[in-house]
């Protein structure tokens, strides 16, 4: 086996061994009420089933993306042309502010960029953003460059709603756009796990996100520059 594909199964155990922690810690959890009353008791099991939910999400995620880098792995391991079929998929270390590759997408047997950016946009939705639809609209040529189109869509129960306090789920504008660190974040996962600036075959130039259809955001500073700006693979 030569260095390169040591490497990165040496990478892909290592995301496996830590990304619990990295997953579960980004969870927004609250602390425990205290000094509750008799009265409050159904509140704090409704709380508390509530946070139990929501661990027992992210485990089951978990469980499903190590199973996925394993497989991977066997794939490096049985074939030798495989490495060049994976792609990184982003994410933030808030602490640092440091970029690092949270995991890899097999893309073996995808053929074309429009498949593959498809894959990558449901692999985002999943893993990082509650399965919340991030859509591949399609490439068009801008000033001869090829820029790919996302939209960004909030679930179809929230669509029209004005207050985020009566969204049904997780939402972009509740969750993902908000706080300076969540946003940096959600930047990061997006526009860098797109870009994929090093990857060596054919790919596009750039990336747009809509929110919702439109290219405006009108919801967060904290993604001020997400949302309808073009961002270069090579800028």
């Amino acid at each position: 086996m030569n260095f390169k594909k040591t490497l990165i199964i040496l990478s892909l155990l290592l995301m496996i061994i830590i990304s619990g922690c990295t997953m579960t810690s980004e969870k927004n959890v609250s602390n425990l009420p205290t000094d509750a009353d008799e009265s409050n008791l159904v509140e704090e099991t409704k709380w508390l089933k509530h946070q139990l939910s929501e661990l027992e999400s992210s485990y089951n995620l978990l469980v499903d993306m190590n199973r996925q880098q394993v497989k991977i792995i066997n794939g490096i391991i049985e074939e030798d042309n495989r490495i060049e079929s994976l792609m990184p998929i982003y994410t933030l270390d808030v602490d640092h502010y440091e970029k690092y590759v949270a995991y890899y997408v097999d893309t073996d047997g995808v053929d074309n960029v429009e498949d593959k950016l498809t894959l990558l946009g449901l692999q985002l939705s999943k893993y990082f953003f509650s399965e919340l639809p991030i859509l591949f609209k399609g490439i068009d040529l801008i000033e001869g460059e090829k820029i790919a189109t996302f939209d960004l869509r909030e679930f179809d129960v929230n669509i029209g709603e004005e207050d985020i306090r009566n969204y049904q789920g997780k939402s972009w504008k509740g969750n993902f756009f908000q706080g300076s660190a969540g946003g940096a974040i959600t930047s990061v996962r997006l526009i860098d796990s797109l870009l994929q600036r090093y990857y060596p075959d054919e790919w596009i130039d750039g990336i747009i996100f809509l929110y919702n259809g439109e290219t405006e955001n009108h919801y967060s500073d904290h993604v001020s520059g997400l949302v309808g700006e073009i961002h270069y693979r090579k800028r």
